[in-house]
């Protein structure tokens, strides 16, 4: 499964071990659940294309900051002298 996991980014390699030790859990859970013979294997990854997208967020978020904070220059018009 590819999971994105919320909040700290510096947490985000506990909460997929954390996920990962829980696995066989959550297997046991579906087993209970879902009537098929038999239940796969349940492995744990980040999901690369939403960690790019918090990224590009983030870098979006980082950049309105910091443009809210300059002064925009005005252009006048020409009035053809």
């Amino acid at each position: 499964m590819f999971v994105t996991p919320l909040g700290d980014a510096h947490n985000i390699g506990a909460s997929v071990a954390a996920l990962q030790r829980a696995s066989t859990f959550v297997r046991r859970a579906l087993a209970a659940r879902i009537r098929v013979y038999r239940i796969p294997r349940i492995q744990f990854q980040l999901d690369p294309e939403m960690l790019t997208a918090e990224a590009i967020a983030q870098r979006r978020t980082e950049g309105e900051a910091t443009d809210q904070g300059t002064d925009v220059l005005t252009v006048q018009p020409c009035d053809g002298r």
